[in-house]
């Protein structure tokens, strides 16, 4: 898990797409977003602090400690909700 102390990143699949920018206070997990086969690039578009917690200390804060498991749960859900309502606008330059 990374969580981002300070600075933005952008999440780009392997079409270069972007699927979502992240700010201060925002955090990501390479292992979920499939990044080891090459469909998820992250790239800091402003300096950047992060914070790297290991894998099996997230997930023995997710199952230990409500609130923490709520923030993580509750971040993924407005993440979703934001991803849905984006329509990118057309590009009349290509028309």
């Amino acid at each position: 898990m990374r969580i981002l102390r300070s600075g933005a990143v952008e999440l780009r699949d392997s079409d270069n797409k972007l699927l979502v920018r992240l700010g201060e206070g925002e955090s990501f997990h390479i292992a979920g977003l499939n990044a080891e086969r090459g469909e998820v690039i992250a790239t800091v578009i402003e300096d950047a602090l992060f914070y790297l917690v290991p894998d099996d200390v997230y997930r023995q804060l997710r199952d230990s400690d409500r609130n923490f498991d709520r923030y993580f749960s509750g971040q993924r859900n407005r993440r979703l909700r934001r991803a849905a309502r984006y329509q990118p606008e057309p590009n009349t330059m290509m028309q």
